[in-house]
C-alpha cells in the first residue's frame, strides 16, 4: 500500500512537472510571436516585392514586355495573396492551457484556450500600411516600364554616359590641334 501511495504521488510530481514544461513553452511561444508581429510589415512588404518583381525562376521581370493590364493583373493578384496571408495570421489559433499574462498556474484551466497571432484592428492597420507600400512599388513599375518603353536613359546612367563621350571626342580634339600645329609650322616655313 505504501509503495503504490508512493508511486501515485511520483506520478503527480512527473505530470505536474510535464505541465509546467507545457506551459512554459507555451508562454515562450507566445511571447516569440508576440516579439515577431513588429517585422510583420517589413516581412510582408518583402513577400509583396518578391512575388511581384519576380519570377517564378527568381529572376527580375522586365517591364518593358508587359502591357499596362497585364501589371495590374499581376498587381492585383500578388496583392490578394499578401491579404490572404494576414487573414490567416487573424484566423491562426494557437491551442494551449495558459492564458496570457496569467502567472498563476494554480488558476489555470483545463480546457484549451485559443488567440489570435493578431488582432482585427491591427489586421486592419497593417492592411492599410501594405497597401500603400504596395501601390508605391506598383507605381514604381509602371514608371519604370514607362521609361524602358519611350527610351528614356536612367539618371543612374547619364554620368556614365557623358564620360563616355568625353573619352571619345578626347581624341578627335587631339587630332584636330595637333594638325593646327602642323599647318601653322609649314607656313612659317614658305
Amino acid at each position: 500500500y505504501m509503495l503504490g501511495k508512493a508511486m501515485q504521488m511520483d506520478l503527480e510530481l512527473i505530470e505536474g512537472f510535464i505541465y509546467d514544461v507545457k506551459e512554459d513553452g507555451y508562454k515562450s511561444v507566445y511571447d516569440s510571436i508576440q516579439g515577431k508581429k513588429k517585422d510583420l510589415q517589413q516581412a510582408l512588404l518583402k513577400k509583396f516585392k518578391n512575388l511581384f518583381n519576380k519570377k517564378e525562376d527568381g529572376n527580375i521581370r522586365n517591364w518593358r514586355f508587359f502591357k499596362e493590364q497585364e501589371m495590374q493583373q499581376l498587381f492585383v493578384a500578388t496583392k490578394e495573396e499578401c491579404f490572404q496571408i494576414l487573414e490567416q495570421l487573424k484566423n491562426f489559433s494557437f491551442s494551449r492551457y495558459w492564458t496570457p499574462g496569467q502567472s498563476n498556474t494554480s488558476q489555470v484551466q483545463d480546457v484549451p484556450h485559443e488567440f489570435n497571432i493578431i488582432t482585427e484592428e491591427e489586421k486592419q492597420s497593417l492592411q492599410a500600411k501594405f497597401v500603400e507600400d504596395a501601390d508605391n512599388e506598383y507605381a514604381d513599375a509602371l514608371r519604370k516600364r514607362k521609361e524602358a518603353n519611350e527610351g528614356g536613359i536612367p539618371k543612374f546612367f547619364w554620368p556614365v554616359l557623358v564620360l563616355s563621350l568625353i573619352h571619345i571626342s578626347e581624341p578627335t580634339r587631339l587630332l584636330s590641334i595637333s594638325y593646327a600645329v602642323f599647318c601653322l609650322k609649314k607656313k612659317k616655313k614658305i
